[in-house]
């Protein structure tokens, strides 16, 4: 009977953005198309996307967020700053200000402003009116590490976002650091046109993978690093990163014996033969890192290279080892069968003179198992070998 065996080699040592859309942005918490009217605006044709946008006389508050926030989200619109004093302010639901995007004229300079206070306003850029910006304010309020930063783009004839400037250190007014109590609201100040708006978590649109090392030894563990950016700034990452194991021909590992954890840790089983695997570290966004490639070098003394049957293969002959160190302590080799349920079925043992075989050689070490007489492609036979280490 012709039988086709399944052979599980185990040696054992007796001693592992592009992100969303186009702007990075994660899960959209608030967003206003600004098409439908509202109280308080006029709609008006001719946003850069060819689409309606609105026109403020007076301050509007649209809601926002079911609660005031203190996580790290992205302000997102395109605006224009029609007069003296346009812009927008995130705000918390008893009034308190975050970040004032202001227009104001300093030395007959128009500019795009962070007010600071009643009569302190802080020049950012220069604007002009009737030109459309995109803008965002990426950042924490009232965290202890509350950051704000702001991003401005300007828009070409063509509706295209050009011309990147990104400023950091943003004043977030009365929502600084260990306030307690972050924003949920946007309010849009009078002669502001806003279109797209848009309050959501970033993702990242670049990852940077490394490792402490690129070598890790089967049954020991190797700590992967991971660095998010959006638009070259840093971002805290927390949970929204997930990694892949490639073989070096590109095929993804899907293995239980070689694994990488949500804190990025590499896990290589006792077990695995040498060999190398590329790791790579995916954002729930879409941003895809560098690829890391690990070498796992195997913990055996004897590692097995491959197995001789017999033309009917009713019977394991031998084995092709080689003896990675010069250790000569005792050993065995153990042979297991599983029946198709996977239980143990029968084990059996030999014994291996390690020290007469030579390092780094391979030879040929004769075992002559015969198979159960049962024993079909449905079984499965597994080898190892235990060293006096263990």
């Amino acid at each position: 009977m012709h039988r086709t065996v399944r052979l599980v080699c185990l040696a054992l040592l007796l001693l592992y953005l592009a992100a969303g859309a186009a702007e990075g942005s994660g899960t959209v918490l608030v967003e206003y198309s600004c098409e439908t009217p509202i109280e308080g605006v006029q709609v008006a044709a001719g946003a850069p996307d060819g689409s309606h946008y609105y026109i403020t006389e007076a301050a509007v508050d649209l809601p926002g967020l079911p609660e005031d926030s203190m996580e790290l989200l992205v302000w997102s619109m395109d605006i224009r700053f029609d007069e003296e004093g346009a812009g927008f302010t995130p705000v918390a639901t008893d009034g308190r200000l975050g970040t004032c995007i202001r227009s104001h004229t300093r030395r007959e300079q128009y500019h795009l402003a962070v007010q600071a206070g009643n009569t302190v306003f802080s020049p950012m850029v220069e604007v002009e009116r009737g030109q459309w910006y995109h803008l965002e304010l990426m950042g924490k309020y009232s965290a202890p590490d509350s950051f704000m930063y702001l991003l401005l783009w300007r828009y070409s004839e063509q509706g295209e976002r050009t011309d990147l400037q990104i400023f950091t250190n943003v004043n977030r007014r009365q929502l600084n650091a260990n306030v307690g109590q972050g924003a949920s609201l946007i309010r849009l100040e009078p002669h502001t046109s806003v279109d797209n708006i848009k309050v959501f978590k970033p993702a990242a649109d670049s990852l940077t993978l490394s490792a402490n090392s690129d070598l890790v030894v089967a049954g020991q563990q190797l700590q992967l690093t991971v660095e998010g950016f959006r638009y070259g700034i840093p971002l805290t990452l927390q949970e929204s990163v997930s990694y892949r194991i490639y073989d070096p021909s590109g095929a993804l590992l899907d293995s239980p014996e070689i694994t990488v954890d949500s804190s990025g840790v590499l896990q290589a089983a006792a077990f695995v033969p040498d060999q190398e695997v590329i790791v790579e570290a995916v954002d729930i966004g879409g941003a895809v890192s560098n690829p890391v490639r690990v070498a796992i070098k195997s913990n055996s003394i004897l590692q097995i290279v491959s197995a001789g049957f017999n033309r009917e293969q009713t019977q394991l002959v031998d084995l092709e080892v080689v003896k990675n160190s010069a250790c000569d302590c005792p050993a065995v080799l153990v042979i297991e069968v599983y029946n198709p349920e996977g239980s143990l079925y029968e084990r059996a043992y030999r014994p291996v003179d390690s020290g007469s075989i030579p390092i780094k050689e391979p030879v040929f070490l004769p075992v002559g198992y015969a198979l159960p007489e049962q024993f079909d492609e449905q079984w499965q036979l597994a080898v190892r070998f235990v060293s006096s280490l263990d």
